[in-house]
């Protein structure tokens, strides 16, 4: 099921968030244009994608997010919210939700759309995510 217009054009890397793979790369649209951001594919499923192409600023606070978790500011929530959308925004946004972290592993509930799932973590898992996309936008 294709929810956006967009399509994965390079993957600098891939994670694997348990319920879901997140993918960290440059997107495209159909008119050609490339913009940075991630993919979540949904385990089981195969044929979901959500392609989120993010703002240098979202992208920051995803980052800024996923260290505070790793450093253990848990329970905590963000969403992640794709530009270029318009209305549908609020129906393509990711929400994450993380309730504990133990022996270096975090569990969360994650959702999209009309899909929610839970999981667990490792917190080096999350670093890094948290690496790769502070790579793809060079974020210092």
């Amino acid at each position: 099921m294709k929810l956006q217009n967009y399509s994965r054009a390079e993957t600098l890397s891939a994670h694997n968030f348990d319920c879901c793979q997140i993918y960290v790369g440059t997107l495209t649209n159909l008119r050609g244009e490339m913009l940075k951001g991630i993919t979540v594919e949904w385990v089981g499923s195969g044929s979901i994608e959500a392609h989120l192409p993010l703002k240098p600023a979202d992208a920051l606070k995803f980052v800024e997010f996923l260290e505070s978790v790793i450093k253990g500011d848990v329970p905590n929530k963000h969403t992640v919210k794709p530009y270029n959308r318009k209305l549908l925004n609020y129906l393509l946004a990711l929400h994450l939700k993380f309730k504990k972290v133990e022996d270096g592993v975090a569990s969360y509930r994650i959702s999209f759309a009309t899909y929610t799932m839970w999981g667990k973590i490792k917190l080096s898992s999350l670093n890094s995510c948290s690496n790769n996309i502070r790579k793809l936008y060079e974020i210092a």
